[in-house]
């Protein structure tokens, strides 16, 4: 399960990488247009990040879910004796 959410990551980092890269060369081949299609990157790209900022904010509440389990559990065993 971890392998599919890496390689996830891995195409959607690929993707941006060649979105940009598009962006880029639409940008130097039109000229005229340029200022549209920074526009339109900066757009998604405010969306990726907005994307990466929930996701790690919902990783940082699990992982304090978690970390209250475990303290739970370790003051439980040492209780029990």
């Amino acid at each position: 399960m971890k392998k599919i959410k890496s390689e996830r990551g891995i195409i959607f980092f690929i993707l941006y990488i060649l979105f940009t890269a598009a962006c880029s060369c639409v940008s130097l081949i039109f000229p005229a247009h340029q200022i549209l299609v920074i526009q339109v990157w900066y757009q998604i790209s405010v969306v990726v990040w907005i994307f990466l900022a929930v996701t790690m904010v919902k990783l940082l509440i699990r992982l304090q879910k978690i970390n209250k389990l475990i303290t739970r559990g370790i003051n439980e065993r040492r209780r029990k004796p």
